[in-house]
């Protein structure tokens, strides 16, 4: 498979993942004078640059408001010299040639340790007093019902019959609170704002679920990157103003250009482009949108904007000179304990800690939800000094000391994304992903696009949904110009 002729196509408005296609591309009418502006250098930037100049395309410029490329793709060393770690995004969901992440990351042969997940993964279920409960494999069948919560907390009981009375029921229960606190993170949010009804809108690619450790995800970012002048790539410059005609709706000819978008910079920069892909995060749309378009967006993709969810989730990292583990910890909480009912609770929300295999000196772990937002909010002091109590309680050990690094994730808290990634929230409608993926004025005439893993229907949340929806975009753009 040669990767200089690669292009990825996707089936028409029902942006529906149909195949890799790899194909000599020449380019398409017009295509070196068409100016193109993509606003972001995430994986949907890059993915739409990439197949636009794949196409045929010249002037697509890049604009990045941080000095980095990859968005919510960051890997970073506790320590100069030793293992990396990923404070973005990890897995890959669904090891088959039909996630065009997985496949490319194959073809390209990317460096990076890859690790097949499996629900039960080296690590162990303890509880406060350094227990370790018993490994049974048992699993809630989802259906349509009112929020994540209220189904869960409905269907609970039931879950629970299938346990013998007593100590083991109450392990199984204390093992369920842990699967939950993984919802929250692999959902993006708290369970009571997550939509149950529209549970059935995400889809999985079949196959294995890997976890790519070791710069597997910077790696593609890179090697797109590197498939894009780097003149085209502009870092720190963010796009404050985009000002669209939503009145133009006429159809392209080589004698008669439509009106173009302003996009203006906030170090006063201005460029000009006949079309604009708008690939930053959902949050920071919704922190920003009524305030960056010109005239304002219609109705029903402002209301998407809001209605759709964006998740506080975050990742904590601690690091010892003189580690102190065997395997990974997952935290069991008893009910009583579950919930958060202070701030000083947000340990509560962590899956656990499992040992990085790219460093076995960090224990790492995830979580959603609010005890994410109060993470991102404390001292490294503070964080450390909760993880040695936890470790100390949970393992039976006084003395464990507390870690010598802190290292954790900031999504929420950062301007540039407020948050993580998209879900369907209680307000959310079955429609509002394809709204906000919709081109302005019109798929006919689209001059004002969207891409990111929030516009695409079934892979929302990940990084294959944002590549998918780069390649999408692109496509609006070349078949105009056929």
């Amino acid at each position: 498979m040669a990767v200089d002729t690669l292009l990825l196509l996707v089936g028409g408005d029902q942006q529906q993942h149909q195949a890799i296609v790899v194909r000599k591309v020449k380019p398409t009418r017009m295509s070196d004078k068409v100016s193109v502006v993509i606003v972001g250098a995430g994986v949907a930037g890059l993915s739409t640059a990439v197949h636009l100049i794949k196409a045929g395309f010249t002037n697509v410029i890049v604009l990045e408001a941080s000095d980095r490329i990859g968005g919510r793709v960051k890997s970073v060393s506790p320590k100069d010299g030793e293992g990396i770690v990923e404070l973005g995004a990890t897995c890959i969901h669904g090891a088959t040639p039909e996630n065009p992440v997985y496949a490319l990351t194959e073809e390209w042969s990317l460096p990076g340790d890859v690790l097949i997940r499996s629900m039960a993964e080296i690590s162990r279920f303890v509880v406060r007093n350094g227990k370790k409960l018993p490994e049974r494999n048992a699993s809630i069948k989802v259906t349509n019902r009112k929020s994540a919560a209220e189904f869960i907390e409905e269907a609970k009981p039931k879950f629970l019959e299938k346990f013998a009375a007593g100590e083991e029921r109450e392990s199984a229960s204390k093992a369920l609170n842990n699967m939950l606190n993984y919802l929250r993170f692999f959902n993006g949010d708290e369970l009571n704002l997550l939509s149950a009804d529209l549970f059935g809108c995400f889809e999985m690619i079949p196959g294995k679920e890997i976890k790519s450790p070791g710069g597997r995800f910077l790696s593609f970012v890179e090697r797109l990157y590197d498939q894009i002048p780097k003149e085209n790539v502009v870092l720190n410059k963010e796009v404050v103003k985009i000002i669209w005609d939503k009145d133009a709706d006429e159809e392209v000819t080589d004698d008669k250009r439509k009106g173009q978008i302003r996009i203006q910079c906030k170090d006063g920069k201005v460029f000009d482009a006949d079309h604009v892909v708008v690939t930053c995060s959902l949050g920071h749309l919704k922190a920003n949108f009524k305030q960056l378009f010109y005239p304002p967006l219609p109705e029903a993709k402002g209301g998407a904007i809001e209605r759709i969810g964006f998740g506080r989730v975050a990742k904590l990292f601690v690091y010892y000179n003189k580690p102190f583990w065997t395997d990974g910890i997952k935290l069991a909480w008893s009910d009583d304990l579950s919930e958060i009912k202070e701030d000083s609770d947000w340990i509560k929300r962590i899956v656990g800690f499992d040992v990085q295999h790219t460093n076995t000196k960090v224990l790492g772990g995830p979580f959603g939800g609010r005890g994410a937002e109060v993470m991102e909010k404390l001292s490294d002091e503070e964080i450390a000094l909760t993880c040695r109590d936890i470790f100390r309680k949970f393992l039976n050990d006084p003395s464990i000391p507390a870690p010598d690094l802190v290292l954790r994730s900031s999504w929420i808290s950062d301007p540039l994304y407020c948050g993580a990634y998209s879900y369907l929230s209680m307000d959310s409608r079955e429609t509002d992903i394809e709204d906000l993926g919709r081109p302005l004025p019109s798929i006919h005439c689209p001059k004002l696009q969207f891409a990111g893993e929030a516009t695409h229907p079934q892979y929302f949340s990940t990084v294959h949904g944002a590549f998918l929806s780069g390649v999408r975009e692109s496509r609006r753009i070349q078949e105009i110009y056929q």
